[in-house]
């Protein structure tokens, strides 16, 4: 699509998603790894200002894209009505009408990740708070059947020996699998609740340390809430550190009160899961060494655990 192409289809979609309204004008918003999101400011017919994002999938099966799209809108119109600071839904293009690929529109937050706050203890603290929201809405009297089950994403990573993932990339892969192989699934002893699927300091949205926002909900997922714990305890470590990762469990836990004894099992789903990235993104990233430090970290103390 050309750039004249470009921005009167965004136009085009302006005046879908306000009615009568205009563009202004449009960026892109870097950052993102599984979606190309563009902010567009939009003059509405009384002439108020509308700042939203456009969000197209990236690196998944283009057939699925529709799909994946209308849940995660159906996710955040639910979302939207717990109070919860997410982005509200505004539009969505499924059948990619207006741009060339299908997209949806959802409001723009004001903020930015926070990978340095100036006080971290307080900023782990209010992470973990919101995640233990996230936890404890009321699914049981919503239904998420449309959300897939963490367990069918776990069984079909193991099957699939990690993805990408070769024996050079994470050396002790073969650890991992020996385990989960032969005990996976572990007993579950929690409820199943809402997953983020990938709650990491990067898509968390705040102000002045102060979090206003949770954002990209398309890896969202059911199940136990030790597969979000997991996911967070590993990047809150190549984050911030061993301490930090101690004091997010430690402030996590005492709020949602899980049962903990499956953790060092969901910790090795993943480290499984993220093996994948020294073969992908984290591939000569600057801090990659650190990565596998931590990486390392993790699997040894769940194989300890587990023991």
């Amino acid at each position: 699509m050309n750039r004249h192409l470009q921005r009167d289809s965004l136009d085009r979609l302006a005046r879908a998603a306000v009615p009568d309204g205009h563009l202004v004008r449009v960026w892109p918003l870097e950052g993102g790894f599984s979606a190309q999101v563009t902010v567009m400011e939009v003059s509405g017919p009384d002439g108020t200002s509308h700042k939203l994002v456009v969000r197209q999938y990236g690196n998944v099966d283009r057939k699925a894209v529709p799909q994946k799209l209308r849940d995660e809108y159906k996710l955040l119109e639910f979302l939207t009505t717990q109070n919860l600071p997410v982005p509200a839904p505004v539009y969505l293009d499924d059948h990619g009408g207006y741009l060339a690929e299908p997209s949806m529109v959802i409001e723009f937050m004001d903020g930015d990740p926070n990978f340095a706050p100036d006080n971290l203890g307080g900023y782990l603290m209010q992470m973990a708070d919101h995640l233990s929201l996230i936890h404890k809405l009321d699914c049981a009297s919503h239904d998420l059947s449309f959300l897939p089950p963490v367990t069918d994403h776990v069984a079909q990573l193991i099957a699939n020996r990690g993805g990408k993932v070769v024996e050079a990339t994470a050396s002790n892969l073969k650890d991992i699998l020996v385990v989960l192989d032969n005990a996976w699934p572990p007993v579950q002893k929690n409820a199943d609740v809402l997953l983020h699927g990938d709650y990491f300091p990067g898509n968390i949205i705040c102000e002045d340390d102060r979090i206003t926002g949770i954002i990209d909900w398309e890896a969202a997922m059911t199940g136990d809430p030790l597969a979000d714990l997991a996911i967070s305890r590993m990047e809150v470590l190549w984050a911030f550190g061993r301490d930090a990762m101690a004091q997010f469990t430690d402030h996590y836990v005492r709020s949602s009160k899980p049962d903990t004894t499956a953790l060092p099992y969901w910790d090795l789903y993943m480290a499984l899961r993220q093996a994948n990235a020294f073969a992908s993104w984290a591939a000569g990233h600057p801090n990659e060494r650190h990565m596998r430090d931590g990486h390392r970290y993790i699997v040894d103390q769940a194989l300890k655990q587990i023991e």
